[in-house]
């Protein structure tokens, strides 16, 4: 018989009021850590690329907001009126049943990605991976200068 939920938790306390030592699972988190926003920042100054701002709000209606967005002024444009916009998306959880992979999320996620791409936004996403592993940053540099930079 297994024994589950309040059932377990009140029997535990039972057997070591007794004396008796109960077996301790060990928990294992599949689960990743989230990618250090200093990391990656630092990352980004490593790879000559401009510092990012993070989680920053694009549709104030729908309160949505990019994990890092780096806005510069276009070549030639006056006092910064014309902006390249160019987000990141780190998408974690693809490989252990995230947000990212569920249903109803994705679709929002989905809905988010094409609403920002018809405001005028480059979008890129990237697994924490990676990020880490330096992948991401020639891409990224790509979108925001046009040409791939050595990596």
């Amino acid at each position: 018989m297994r024994v589950t939920g309040q059932a377990a938790k009140d029997l535990e306390k039972h057997l070591e009021s007794q004396g008796i030592a109960t077996p301790k699972k060990k928990r294992t988190s599949k689960v990743q850590p989230k990618l250090s926003p200093v990391l990656f920042v630092e990352m980004c100054k490593r790879h000559g690329l401009p510092r990012p701002e993070p989680e920053v709000v694009f549709c104030h209606g729908r309160k949505w907001a990019f994990d890092w967005l780096f806005r510069l002024p276009m070549p030639g444009a006056m006092d910064g009126i014309y902006e390249v916009h160019v987000a990141v998306e780190i998408q974690g959880g693809l490989f252990s049943g995230g947000r990212h992979t569920r249903g109803a999320a994705l679709l929002s996620e989905y809905e988010k990605l094409n609403t920002a791409q018809i405001m005028g936004y480059k979008v890129l996403l990237f697994t924490p991976q990676q990020v880490k592993s330096g992948e991401a940053f020639p891409i990224i540099h790509k979108a925001i200068y046009g040409v791939l930079a050595d990596g």
